[in-house]
């Protein structure tokens, strides 16, 4: 190990410590063709954040609408950026959802001529095409889809139907190859809702004042419509609780939240709050609130802003986003890591679209902060008492199979994307790297310690310290987007002695006992080869496998008791991580 790295890191743990503190702050502008109505995003279990939209500003030659889905790092540096597109045809992002090895789906309307279909997009976790599929259920509408991930399968909910027509919701279920397994369909139903899975493995619809509960199977549980005197209706949710569901409502500059039980029926509602006529985003956490993310309306502009929402209903801690610049955002999306990194994503408002203020934006800063370098969070004092009386009516509906039948609509392709931002606060962010260098015998481990609980492993293992077992680079990095600190652990071993074995006599007489020819060796085996002849030098075994060794027969016999030429061809790996080649001959005994 270099001494003087070595030196410093052990000073950088002495100085530090716990008392070592990290934050991610960013504050950006989405520039084009980044802008659009409805911009959501999603999170790797590595930080990583997803964004997914349909820019306004066609991307094609001919301006057709398409798909844009952007990888940012854990500071907002565009890892990648790509557009999808359908030809000349018409693509329009709806939602998307992230696997837990990484595979995204992302579920849009197509439009091709006259035909209206829905999309199913499979995207690896670098953008690459996995699977692109259009389906016709029926007529369909660009208005509400939504798409969620249970186990190994892929749940979507939508509308059909169009302007003259009655109005019907839809449930589909595909595995995760994307090939079509169930659709149900029903009505009444709304242009706007979501839909979700549910504990029990069955399937939640919201639209307008109905809620659509079906079983595993999508065979009908129970339908409601909300109701009540006053003109307010169910605007976002649902978000699966213990024992229920919880759900806001609008009623023109307020809303609520609610929550219904198992059966639809009404466990509690919350104060009234200030918002504007966009539905709020709420996620549940492990401590059972709900965080939600909505905008508060203020004199000109709109306000991103942000509560909490206790099992009880009770709201906490509103508060809004104030700074130098005005909002005019629409719709509000949020994503929370498990260490409390909040992202907030704002879009267009497609009701009033102002040049000289803020629409699209993209800011991350650590839960419980209350300032940024150029932004602050003001609380919120302007709750009221709910005193409107609503209820829920169960009304008849007929559940029935609707197909989706797939449509060969050829391929979608790619093309890479200018993701450009703006920094709202003038930050110059300061990035430092520290080398730790080591070599070591072939057989010893490297036991490396992180300089602080602020910093993490780069390829997300959580071990600390952490036992360091094979030659290579390691790195690990602390949470400060504005001062980065990288540490690069290099390890170097010693070259390892790695002998193959492979005895030579065997007895394939079924004792349990030397009954294959196995090849062993100290180190891990890659690839093996391996060719046996008799004393004319015919070929009478050949196998391709670390695994798959001589058992003494020949192509159509047992062979016979002899000496026999064998020739290995090998590749292993040695435990300083070198790979190594090599090919072994030998006359190997067989006995019967």
């Amino acid at each position: 190990m270099k001494t003087t790295a070595y030196a410093c890191f052990m000073l950088f743990c002495l100085l530090f410590g716990n008392e070592w503190v990290f934050a991610q702050r960013y504050f950006k502008l989405l520039d084009k063709p980044a802008k659009s109505y409805s911009k959501k995003i999603a999170r790797f279990t590595n930080g990583d954040i997803l964004i997914g939209d349909s820019p306004i500003d066609g991307q094609t030659p001919d301006q057709n609408r398409g798909v844009s889905i952007e990888r940012l790092d854990l500071c907002g540096n565009v890892l990648w950026a790509k557009s999808y597109g359908w030809g000349i045809n018409y693509l329009e992002f709806k939602d998307f959802a992230i696997a837990a090895g990484g595979d995204i789906y992302i579920l849009g309307s197509a439009y091709k001529d006259f035909d209206e279909m829905i999309f199913l997009l499979k995207l690896s976790k670098t953008g690459e095409i996995l699977r692109f599929r259009l389906f016709n259920g029926g007529t369909v509408d660009h208005f509400t889809y939504s798409i969620a991930l249970q186990a190994d399968q892929v749940m979507v909910c939508g509308l059909l139907k169009g302007w003259n027509s009655q109005k019907e919701g839809f449930v589909a279920l595909f595995d995760n190859k994307l090939s079509f397994k169930w659709g149900k369909k029903f009505a009444p139903f709304e242009s706007f809702g979501e839909g979700i899975p549910t504990p029990d493995d069955g399937f939640l619809c919201r639209s307008g004042p109905y809620l659509v509960k079906l079983s595993r199977e999508g065979d009908l549980d129970w339908v409601t419509a909300f109701t009540t005197s006053t003109d307010i209706y169910p605007f976002a949710g649902p978000v699966a609780v213990v024992d229920g569901y919880v759900l806001e409502a609008y009623g023109g500059d307020f809303g609520f939240f609610y929550k219904v039980d198992l059966q639809g029926n009404l466990v509690w509602k919350s104060a009234k709050f200030p918002t504007t006529k966009h539905p709020a985003d709420m996620d549940l956490r492990p401590d059972g609130t709900i965080l939600v993310a909505w905008n508060s309306p203020g004199t000109g502009e709109n306000f991103p802003s942000l509560l909490s929402l206790s099992p009880a209903g009770q709201i906490l801690a509103p508060r809004r986003l104030v700074s130098d610049l005005s909002f005019n955002t629409g719709l509000i999306f949020h994503s929370l890591s498990d260490d409390n990194i909040i992202n907030i994503v704002g879009s267009t408002d497609p009701f009033s679209i102002k040049s000289d203020k803020i629409s699209d934006f993209l800011l991350q800063f650590p839960l419980d902060s209350t300032a940024g370098d150029c932004y602050r969070w003001e609380n919120l004092s302007a709750l009221v008492p709910n005193n409107i009386p609503f209820g829920f009516t169960t009304i008849d509906t007929v559940v029935q199979n609707v197909p989706m039948t797939e449509i060969n609509g050829g391929n979608v392709s790619f093309a890479v994307l200018k993701y450009a931002f703006a920094e709202i606060c003038d930050q110059s962010p300061q990035q430092q790297t520290i080398s730790i260098d080591t070599l070591l015998p072939c057989d010893v481990p490297w036991l490396a310690y992180l300089p602080g609980p602020g910093f993490r492993w780069d390829d997300n293992n959580s071990d600390n310290p952490r036992l360091l077992q094979r030659a290579g680079q390691y790195s690990a990095s602390n949470r400060e987007c504005a001062k980065s600190i990288t540490y690069s652990y290099n390890l170097q071993k010693e070259p390892c002695k790695c002998a193959l074995y492979m005895p030579n006599i065997f007895s394939p007489n079924q004792d349990g006992w030397n009954d294959r020819l196995e090849i062993s060796s100290g180190c891990t085996l890659q690839a093996l080869q391996m060719r046996v002849y008799d004393r004319w030098g015919n070929e009478v075994f050949e196998s391709n496998g670390v695994h798959v060794f001589w058992d003494g027969d020949g192509p159509h016999k047992p062979a016979l008791s002899g000496v026999y030429l064998v020739t290995v061809n090998y590749t292993l790996l040695d435990d300083a991580g070198l790979t190594r080649q090599g090919t072994l001959q030998q006359d190997v005994t067989l006995i019967r």
